[in-house]
């Protein structure tokens, strides 16, 4: 009897032990030895075969790991050399339209300042819808400058009176003449705490393309508002 126990109690131990081993160091290349035919022999067998499974998918994983992090590496790469190509590309286009729009305003200025008590009202509202939209494209210069280097620093946030900004942009619309025809509807909004360039973009855009695609119907009206969520 004490014989058969040994025989048996040995090689369960074994086990345990191995199994003791490979949890401890993570080592799943680790056998257990098998020391007979008989269940417990099988039942080492089967032990190994696991641990065989256990090593092909822990040895999948480490190579899947390896090749994602030296993806994440090409990418990070990729992404830091378009940032740098953007950048470039921002700096030339804002300095080649610097130079033209330098020149509207200029001549803009002397228009007014040289034949401004000659001209009418009409012409004299046309002239100041001019001045105000090179100043605007001035700024959308600096604007897009500032875009192109995002990669290295962040937005600049501050609250934002969304309600100011919004009627703003409407009343330049109406002042420019670009949707007569069109109602605007403005009900309470909260305020925000955004990058002020970038969200007043946002609006332009949703304002835009409200203005745009409301003008098909036969009245054109645009509704601004907001809910709590």
């Amino acid at each position: 009897y004490t014989r058969l126990q040994r025989g048996i109690s040995k090689p369960i131990l074994a086990l345990a032990e191995t199994a003791r081993a490979i949890s401890d160091r993570q080592d799943f290349s680790v056998r257990a030895v098998k020391e007979s035919d008989d269940e417990v022999g099988l039942f080492t067998d089967a032990f190994n075969q696991m641990l065989n499974r256990i090593e092909a998918q822990s040895n999948a994983i480490t190579s899947f790991n390896a090749q994602l992090e030296q993806r994440v590496i090409d990418r990070t790469a990729e992404l830091e050399a378009a940032n740098k190509e953007l950048e470039s590309s921002s700096y030339s286009i804002s300095h080649d339209l610097r130079t033209p729009l330098r020149s509207i305003h200029g001549y803009v200025n002397i228009l007014y300042d040289e034949y401004g008590p000659r001209l009418d009202q009409e012409a004299i509202r046309l002239i100041r819808i001019v001045q105000k939209n090179s100043q605007r494209m001035g700024r959308l210069i600096d604007d897009l400058l500032a875009f192109s280097r995002l990669g290295r620093k962040g937005l600049l946030k501050s609250s934002i009176s969304m309600q100011d900004l919004v009627e703003g942009i409407v009343e330049e619309y109406k002042r420019e003449g670009k949707s007569p025809e069109t109602i605007f509807i403005i009900y309470a909004l909260p305020p925000a705490y955004a990058d002020h360039s970038t969200i007043r973009q946002v609006w332009e855009n949703l304002i835009s393309n409200a203005v745009k695609y409301s003008s098909r119907q036969k009245e054109s009206i645009v509704e601004i508002g907001s809910f709590e969520e």
